[in-house]
């Protein structure tokens, strides 16, 4: 089980999901002033109420590494489990990436 985000893209949201919805699986305040916060199942679905856009196969590779981490926790009668997600943005990273050559000397 793996739980790295790559450092070769920049990560622009972070989510600690636990598949539980309520107010209470939200960031805290000091956890929204952090520089890079850990957001929760409840900003995640503010955020994106229609959910992300996966491609088929990265859905299916998703899906296949969440199966085989489920029967480990099984295998060892655990039933906690959180996702860390992140986020990379391809129009934000896109933007970002302009004003970078608009602003390089």
């Amino acid at each position: 089980m793996n739980n790295v985000l790559p450092t070769s893209i920049k990560i622009h949201e972070k989510y600690d999901l636990k598949g539980f919805l309520s107010d209470k699986r939200k960031a805290s305040v000091t956890e929204l002033s952090k520089e890079s916060p850990t957001l929760r199942d409840f900003d995640f679905v503010i955020k994106h109420p229609k959910g992300l856009f996966l491609e088929p196969e990265d859905l299916e590779v998703l899906m296949q590494r969440l199966k085989q981490d489920c029967k480990v926790l099984e295998s060892f009668n655990i039933m906690d489990y959180s996702l860390l997600l992140g986020v990379h943005n391809l129009d934000l990273a896109a933007k970002e990436n302009a004003e970078t050559v608009e602003n390089f000397p």
